[in-house]
């Protein structure tokens, strides 16, 4: 998937809200509701598991780890693979906190870095 598609905002902001509500919208971090929009991270939660292998699949955009599900079927498919070897699994919604973060980024004013002269 295109970096730059999961940055515009107008492509995945409820497109009823008005620019005061985007802002709303990216601050509670409510952007992105359609869960084909959504992208997921899941993480094996079996504290007894020494170690634990991610498979690749094939994407559109090349592999990529499994554990990274694009949309509600993907992390269906995932949900059900975990559920069948009875593995606990933590997900977490990664698109909203990702623009919420970039949106932050972008009003954000960069500081100086380093020591100051003379000092």
């Amino acid at each position: 998937m295109d970096i730059a598609s999961l940055l515009d905002i107008e492509e995945t902001v409820i497109a009823s809200a008005n620019a005061v509500g985007k802002e709303v919208l990216i601050a509670k971090g409510n952007v992105v509701e359609d869960a084909e929009k959504m992208v997921f991270f899941c993480i094996h939660a079996d504290l007894e598991a020494v170690a634990t292998s991610t498979r690749t699949v094939a994407g559109g955009d090349g592999p990529r780890p499994d554990n990274i599900c694009r949309g509600k079927e993907e992390l269906e498919r995932r949900i059900a693979l975990d559920a069948y070897a009875q593995s606990p699994t933590l997900i977490i919604e990664l698109m909203n906190p990702f623009i919420q973060l970039n949106h932050l980024f972008s009003k954000t004013e960069p500081t100086r870095r380093g020591r100051r002269r003379g000092t």
